[in-house]
């Protein structure tokens, strides 16, 4: 019987009720957490929280079944038995069924949270098996272990401690096996937050893509420039020259440019358009929803700036121009000296530059 230890028995059961108790209540609030977190909180993943929810409720039925157990073991010891010895001959019979129950009790809480772990790594490294495979092996030994324990300690029928010959070497390799597992796997997830995070830093640093703008008219061009930002590439192009619309669209891709500030014949030709329209009050703004929106077929739909009307005049030209030919030779000219001057205006973006004043007033 173990009577001659500094540290007997019979009180460190006391102690450990006690310690094992005010730990218990702490146990409780953080359960209590998790379930509102599992829940309340994880209501649009319902399909995902029940494993954890079961998880939880084995680890929290465990910890209290140790609780009971040892405090079963107290009263046994120190209220119920009338054997020789006293509480420490009680305490010190390690076949007893409480005694047993109890490495079970620890041999459960162990292998369902080593497995939660390997659970958890296996998810962050996206649903790896390799992961998780290899992992398991080491988790597998430490319940074969466990096993080992838990049978020897039913079988012995003596009066020793846990420290019994036959106990240590699967004792000290089930905790050295739970330990390592603890410490690989705990190590792989911060490994893996780490990387993302810098990562993700790395993103955030980064140079921002090149954004195409494609302007229909140089009344856009304070919109844009003061949309643009640092590290956009930027091309005034117009309806009127279709062929060089097509040729820079399709070549977007290809330098990083995306199409913004898109007309729908560039939607097609870049992996990624999105449509901006530049307005200054309410009339521009319906003019731009209705040219986007309202264009079904079947149904012809003309808008026009209210700021630009030589528009609204190339627009009635061509219906006026039945049976009048001089309209259209002049309506052509217009057309023509219009397309001419977009080279013009693109050689003074690229030597001037957007915020120069020479710029807005052409």
């Amino acid at each position: 019987m173990a009577t001659d230890t500094a540290f007997p028995i019979d009180v460190a059961q006391i102690v450990a009720l006690f310690l094992e108790s005010l730990f218990y209540g702490f146990y409780l609030v953080t359960f209590g957490m998790c379930m509102y977190a599992l829940l309340s909180l994880g209501r649009k993943n319902g399909y995902r929280r029940w494993p954890l929810i079961v998880v939880a409720l084995l680890l929290f039925t465990f910890a209290t079944l140790d609780v009971a157990f040892l405090l079963r073991h107290v009263l046994d010891a120190f209220i119920w038995y009338k054997g020789p010895g006293g509480a420490i001959g009680e305490l010190s019979n390690i076949s007893y069924w409480v005694n047993v129950m109890k490495t079970v009790d620890y041999v459960a809480q162990t292998s369902i949270a080593d497995g939660m772990l390997i659970y958890r790594c296996y998810i962050i490294y996206g649903r790896s098996w390799k992961i998780a495979a290899g992992l398991s092996v080491i988790w597998v030994a430490g319940m074969i272990c466990e096993a080992f324990t838990c049978y020897i300690e039913f079988t012995l029928h003596t009066d020793t401690l846990l420290n019994a010959a036959r106990l240590t070497p699967f004792i000290t390799s089930t905790l050295t096996i739970t330990l390592v597992l603890n410490l690989i796997a705990t190590s792989m997830i911060v490994y893996k937050i780490w990387s993302l995070q810098r990562r993700d830093r790395l993103r955030v640093t980064s140079p921002a893509p090149l954004v195409g703008i494609v302007m229909r008219s140089d009344s856009d061009l304070p919109s844009c420039s003061a949309r643009r930002g640092s590290s956009t590439a930027s091309r005034a192009h117009d309806q009127r020259t279709p062929d060089r619309l097509v040729e820079y669209a399709r070549s977007a891709d290809d330098y990083g440019g995306r199409g913004r500030r898109t007309s729908r014949a560039v939607r097609p030709m870049v992996s990624l358009a999105v449509s901006y329209h530049a307005n200054a009050g309410t009339l521009l703004t319906c003019a731009a929803l209705c040219g986007v929106h309202v264009l079904q077929r079947g149904i012809p739909v003309a808008v026009v700036d209210i700021k630009t009307g030589i528009n609204a005049g190339l627009l009635v030209v061509p219906i006026l121009t039945v049976g009048i030919p001089w309209l259209v030779a002049n309506m052509e000219a217009c057309i023509k000296s219009l397309k001419t001057d977009v080279p013009r205006k693109m050689q003074m973006l690229e030597e001037i530059g957007w915020d120069d004043p020479e710029v807005k007033k052409s």
